[in-house]
């Protein structure tokens, strides 16, 4: 973790500068290069910095990338479409400049009026953005007076307008990724006990040193998906093969043993039997599991039990569905736990795009006391690894 105070926005001379803003514009596009639904709540959470430098005089230079297009212009991936997006949400110009870092980029920022924001093109067109190349961002310095970094969610990525960009001018924190910092700290610093942290998704091998760091700041951790069928598997369950890492790594066998009474697993799972059959979803307790069985969900007995603990939190975090929740029915477990988190009277943290996008389905977005923008780069800060974006702005 970073030392010392976090540099933010509040009390910076702005008027008449040019503000290099990096934000995170990178939302879903169809075939031909437009947003998808869904998208808005990423461009609308970068709004309110973007609104505060324009109301203060700056003359905003905005900074993004889109998808991965590897280092190469792909026509789909151009900014454009989310400009216009972008533009019709603030509700002010916002130009779109085709263009990063050459002629087209410095003459549309040396003519910049206060209160104009301009978009350049995707950052990613040029491959010194992921490689952190110093030219590059020096490239985008030369653009700007001050650096305002405001995406959070690339805060944990070594790439150039991320990690170098802001060693080269006078940089802060933006508003959002300065209450993304203040939201994750409290879980990490100040919890209010009981603290649970609920774990889902992807491999546990992936997870490993996030769980035991999480493990020294929280009462109790409750698994699903992926993470908890590993930890079924080590714990004596008969699993299908390829559910789970064929041989899981001897610190998760070391890890269950020193915190067992501090780990939740499934007692009861949703599964579907056999390969290539057509899918009828068993309620089937873990012991009578067998190695036809494909887990997909948590079952009712323990989404009652994992309930019964957040409704006696005071600090609840969230990250990674419990289930498939994308193939109904089994998304039932993540909807039960979304239902307990946000009526619990918990201070609550979700991240993730898999757990967000289910909660937004729900319609619960607002529900929680914080929804992240970050899922890698959450749970990056969460294990209290390196966040190379985040490093510069300390002190």
């Amino acid at each position: 973790m970073a030392q010392g105070q976090l540099r933010t926005l509040r009390g910076v001379e702005v008027q008449g500068k040019r503000v290099l803003l990096r934000v995170d514009c990178n939302v879903a596009v169809d075939e031909e290069g437009r947003p998808m639904p869904g998208g808005e709540q990423r461009l609308r959470a970068i709004l309110p910095t973007i609104q505060h430098l324009q109301s203060q005089g700056a003359r905003t230079i905005l900074l993004s990338h889109l998808g991965r297009p590897g280092g190469k212009h792909v026509e789909t991936l151009r900014l454009e479409n989310v400009a216009r997006q972008l533009r019709a949400l603030a509700g002010f110009p916002i130009r779109y400049v085709p263009d990063i870092h050459g002629a087209q980029a410095r003459a549309a920022s040396e003519q910049l009026r206060d209160g104009e924001v301009i978009l350049l093109e995707n950052l990613r067109f040029d491959a010194g953005e992921e490689k952190a190349d110093l030219l590059f961002a020096e490239a985008l310095a030369a653009l700007g007076e001050l650096v305002v970094q405001d995406a959070f969610s690339v805060s944990h990525r070594k790439h150039a307008s991320v990690a170098v960009l802001s060693r080269l001018r006078p940089s802060y924190a933006g508003l959002l990724l300065e209450k993304e910092v203040a939201m994750l700290e409290r879980v990490l610093t100040t919890p209010e006990r009981p603290a649970v942290a609920i774990l889902g998704g992807a491999k546990l091998e992936t997870k490993l040193g996030l769980m035991r760091h999480l493990l020294t700041r929280v009462d109790v951790i409750l698994t699903g998906g992926g993470i908890a069928n590993t930890l079924l598997r080590v714990g004596g369950a008969s699993l299908r093969v390829g559910l789970v890492e064929t041989q899981p790594p001897p610190e998760v066998t070391e890890l269950l043993s020193e915190h067992r009474k501090n780990i939740q697993m499934p007692t009861d799972v949703r599964v579907v039997r056999g390969v290539g059959r057509e899918v009828h979803p068993l309620m089937l307790p873990v012991s009578a599991l067998t190695p036809a069985d494909d887990v997909r969900d948590i079952g009712p007995e323990t989404a009652a039990a994992y309930c019964a603990i957040i409704a006696q939190a005071k600090t609840c975090v969230w990250n990674g569905p419990v289930g498939k929740f994308e193939e109904p029915p089994f998304d039932e477990g993540t909807k039960h736990i979304a239902r307990c988190v946000q009526s619990s009277p918990a201070f609550s943290v979700v991240g993730g795009g898999d757990t967000v996008r289910a909660i937004s389905e729900m319609g619960l977005l607002q529900k929680f006391t914080h929804v992240s923008t970050g899922g890698g780069a959450m749970l990056t800060f969460l294990e209290g690894a390196p966040m190379p974006g985040l490093e510069p702005l300390y002190g």
